[in-house]
Formats: structure tokens, sequence, C-alpha cells
């Protein structure tokens, strides 16, 4: 491998179908980035040759954004959640969600 190049991971699923083609998801990571899914129907020939391209587009995301966005909740609607009513006279504070985790790699 050449200096200053990272490794791509590439995961193909096939999912047979009646007419003999596939349907196909295709995940795309590379290291310290979050990976990139592609769906792509047609015959293994013919969604192997797209992978170049899904190389392309995830290279672009990646270099705008290594990783998606955190999942910001309103506080509001958090704090709504977490008091449950059990009676009119009695509630109950439900645990803390965990506090966020980061996304795991798919390979």
């Amino acid at each position: 491998m050449a200096e200053g190049q990272e490794t791509i991971k590439i995961v193909i699923n096939l999912f047979p179908q009646p007419d003999g083609t596939n349907k196909a998801s295709v995940g795309i990571q590379k290291s310290d980035c979050d990976p990139v899914l592609f769906a792509q129907s047609g015959t293994t020939p013919a969604v192997l040759e797209s992978i170049p391209g899904f190389i392309a587009q995830a290279e672009e995301k990646w270099a705008t954004s290594k990783r998606n966005k955190a999942t910001t909740f309103v506080k509001s609607v958090v704090k709504q959640a977490a008091t449950v009513t059990t009676t009119a006279t009695k509630t109950t504070t439900a645990a803390k969600p965990a506090e966020a985790k980061l996304q795991q790699s798919m390979f």
C-alpha cells in the first residue's frame, strides 16, 4: 500500500432473486469514518462494477463529514419521557438513559 493511503473495507451482501439477478447491500468504511451504505440490483458482475463509484461517493461524503451527526434530543421531551405517572398522586422517575456510545464499526 502506498504511503498515506488508508485501508478501505467493503462488505457486500447478495440476495438472489428469482430472475437470476441480485439485490445487494454494499457497505464501505475507512478507519475513523462512519460506514456509507448503498443498495444495488443486478447481476453479480454489475454489482461488482458499481464498487469504484460507491467508493468515490463515500470519499466525497467523508471529505465533508467523516462522522454522522450525533442524535440530540429536545430537553423538554427527554424530561417528559423520564417522568412516568403511575397514579394521580404518585410519580416515579425512570432511570437516566445511558450516555450515547460511538457507533460500532460494521466490520
